[in-house]
């Protein structure tokens, strides 16, 4: 299951199932790039993928909390494109590790548009940054 995957939680309604992935435990601050840490916890939940939902279709999201990008407006036009290329970076590192067929999975990034928590707290901010596999049934 999905017990030990680091900043992983778990939830499943009418057999979709959705993976919340900590962005703190996936990316340094400002990055797309997937850290060690996560490449690790990718790489136990690709397994998972691999072993108990194979051949579903598979969306991953990526989502921000409403700061504005500022120190990294070079590389990030706004929270859009953090938000998605994060997203394509998960994606890409669950392809390389046969999580699922390329055919079956998807990437969106959605900004800062589907908050979960209150964007005016610094531990709501941090909850809104995060990264959700969807499983359909």
């Amino acid at each position: 299951g999905f017990d030990g995957i680091d900043g992983l939680q778990a939830s499943a309604v009418g057999g979709m199932v959705t993976l919340t992935l900590d962005q703190q435990v996936l990316f340094n601050s400002g990055s797309a790039d997937i850290s060690k840490r996560g490449q690790q916890a990718l790489g136990k939940l690709a397994v998972v993928l691999r072993d108990q939902f194979a051949g579903r279709e598979i969306r991953v999201e990526g989502h921000s909390d409403s700061t504005p990008v500022k120190k990294t407006r070079v590389k990030w036009a706004s929270n859009w494109e953090l938000s998605s290329t994060r997203a394509c970076s998960v994606l890409r590192e669950l392809i390389s590790s046969n999580a699922a067929d390329a055919s079956r999975i998807a990437a969106v990034g959605y900004g800062a548009q589907r908050p979960l928590f209150d964007n005016s707290t610094k531990e709501g901010r941090s909850k809104n940054r995060r990264v959700e596999v969807i499983v359909f049934p």
